[in-house]
């Protein structure tokens, strides 16, 4: 009877094991400008392994799985020095938020002189401009996409039944690419939701098509950069 006991006690405390949710790290990793920095390596050890993950091409990190207990994180980059984090205490199935990590330059870094030839650029006649959140939040609009455009550049021209005109070309001749989805009509997303704004209005990059007049790219913002809009 004692030794039936047992079983059940240890078959009990295996389940509570087998059931436990491993915890969760995610984090920002940005330059000194707060710029984001893609393939960033984030590392940290667990019951004496190591294991890690890369920042994405936003900086963000996703860092698991964790089981409970506490935990410091390295953060290295190429040309930075290490950043750590000391002391993150992780439970059962908890998602952790870092605070936005900064990386500074590593200044015992030798300045080497590379002498090439300049490259021929492709892409060279390509008229570009581009916009991030932080910007739009300073510029005199009234939150409309259409207004932004004209803060943006001289180039862009709105029309009395707004439509978008890109150096002079016709009504109908650019095209609008909202989250990676064409529109060829008026797009309507409010400015605190735009993570970012790119206007070709010269040589279009041929991935977009034959467009002559230009192209809009809009991207609006995701989940974590509410989140570290908000924490900042």
């Amino acid at each position: 009877m004692k030794n039936l006991i047992l079983i059940i006690l240890l078959i009990g405390s295996l389940n509570n094991v087998w059931a436990q949710e491993n915890g969760t790290i995610r984090g920002k990793v940005v330059d000194e400008n707060g710029q984001s920095l893609p393939l960033a390596n984030i590392v940290t050890e667990v019951y004496g392994k190591i294991i890690g993950t890369t920042t994405d091409i936003d900086g963000y990190f996703v860092l698991k799985p964790l089981p409970e207990g506490k935990y410091d994180i390295t953060v290295s980059f190429i040309g930075y020095s290490n950043y750590k984090l000391k002391g993150i205490e992780i439970d059962d199935g908890q998602v952790y938020f870092a605070k936005t990590i900064n990386m500074s330059k590593d200044n015992m870094l030798v300045d080497v002189d590379v002498v090439a030839r300049k490259p021929i650029d492709a892409d060279q006649t390509i008229t570009k401009i581009g916009i991030k959140a932080a910007e739009l939040k300073t510029m005199p609009t009234d939150g409309s996409i259409n207004s932004i455009l004209r803060a943006i550049s001289s180039d862009i021209q709105i029309t009395k039944d707004n439509k978008v005109i890109l150096r002079g070309s016709r009504p109908g001749n650019s095209i609008t690419i909202l989250d990676y989805v064409k529109s060829m009509g008026e797009v309507s997303v409010p400015s605190l939701a735009i993570g970012s704004i790119t206007v070709y209005s010269g040589g279009v990059p041929a991935k977009y098509g034959d467009f002559t007049g230009g192209v809009i790219l809009i991207t609006t913002k995701n989940y974590y950069d509410y989140y570290y809009d908000f924490k900042d």
